[in-house]
């Protein structure tokens, strides 16, 4: 080949390059904007059909007799009661 058929084929390749560039640059840009929506969709749904509305109680209201023994709130245990005993001899001494 020449040189002005090498400049030529190189001229044409950089402009056949840039046109896939902004052609890539455009769909992953499309893409993106669909993905966005339809994880928008995706957590719109799963709020109105979770069963469990995250929010907090800064507040406890943990009430316990003085003869419950081995009562400690885990909050990833949620049955609890079974290491829980109750003090026979406290109770009846406090409720004479």
């Amino acid at each position: 080949m020449h040189a002005i058929e090498v400049h030529a084929v190189s001229k044409s390749y950089r402009i056949s390059h840039e046109r896939q560039t902004r052609l890539v640059e455009r769909m992953l840009s499309l893409f993106l904007e669909y993905r966005q929506e339809v994880l928008t969709r995706m957590k719109v749904l799963a709020v109105a059909y979770m069963p469990y509305k995250g929010h907090v109680h800064r507040i406890w209201t943990d009430l316990a007799q003085p003869w419950v023994v081995g009562y400690h709130r885990n909050v990833f245990v949620h049955e609890f009661w079974r290491y829980v005993d109750i003090d026979l001899a406290e109770k009846a001494r406090r409720l004479r």
